[in-house]
């Protein structure tokens, strides 16, 4: 009884010093060029970057763990400590989220195959006409829906991963693929395709293009401001911009927000 009594007492210490010391844990999915797996099977990427010096100049606990979009967001919505590395910031998860703090912009196009002559879009009336894919869950999928675009109108197509889209664009079971900044000079070979067989079709200039790291709302509003002034004075050092520019992106001058890719189009992001 005294080996039990014993052993409940060192469980409970050990997860009370676990609360006390508010270990986190960032989650996102395998998005280059923002966070992604490398060739070496190495966590890398622009974004990925970001948070591990927020980690380091903050002298936080925290892991970084990359899992499918769907079951990331449900982590950061249902667990406490969880933050998610890259959310749209968009009217239907304002409510939903704490916002820690503007980590990108982004650009939302939609993209098509070269060869496919047929398919010609300059307007989102237009690409209506067209079978369009995109991810399940995204803020990409909600912003289709409001205009026209459904399963029952058979021309949208879900998927839960990236890689999936792509072959299902070049396999022609799509028209389009609806995205946001993604390095089609990595993802698209990652998926096992050529990237210069792949252009932008149009730009949608509507659609919500803050990228934010967020947390639910069981986090503690401490947690949140922590991380949000860690970001804050790595913005104001120089160093977020500098890691950045190290992977092609930069940031105009106004609060760290606007961005444009630099080099090739970049397209993807939930």
């Amino acid at each position: 009884m005294k080996f039990v009594t014993l052993s409940l007492l060192l469980c409970l210490g050990w997860m009370s010093h676990t609360a006390t010391a508010e270990r986190l844990l960032f989650v996102a999915e395998d998005l280059p060029p923002y966070h992604f797996i490398n060739q070496q099977g190495e966590k890398d990427g622009a974004l990925y970057e970001i948070v591990k010096a927020m980690i380091e100049q903050s002298d936080i606990q925290a892991d970084v763990h990359f899992t499918p979009w769907a079951r990331a967001y449900d982590m950061s919505l249902t667990q406490s400590d969880v933050i998610m590395i890259s959310v749209l910031k968009t009217p239907v998860r304002q409510k939903q989220f704490q916002w820690i703090g503007e980590i990108y912009r982004s650009e939302a196009f939609f993209v098509k195959l070269k060869r496919r002559q047929d398919v010609q879009v300059d307007s989102l009336a237009q690409a209506r006409h067209y079978v369009v894919g995109t991810i399940r869950g995204y803020g990409a999928e909600q912003y289709l829906r409001r205009n026209g675009f459904s399963e029952t109108r058979q021309n949208l197509a879900l998927s839960v991963e990236y890689h999936q889209l792509w072959g299902m664009l070049f396999k022609g079971r799509i028209d389009l693929l609806f995205t946001n900044t993604i390095g089609l000079e990595v993802e698209v070979p990652k998926a096992g395709f050529d990237p210069d067989k792949v252009e932008k079709a149009y730009a949608v200039v509507d659609f919500p293009d803050e990228l934010h790291l967020a947390t639910g709302l069981k986090t503690s509003p401490k947690v949140v401001k922590r991380l949000s002034e860690a970001l804050s004075r790595l913005k104001e050092s120089g160093r977020y911009h500098a890691i950045l520019r190290r992977w092609g992106l930069t940031v105009s001058a106004n609060a760290g927000a606007q961005t444009e890719a630099i080099n090739t189009a970049r397209l993807g992001a939930g």
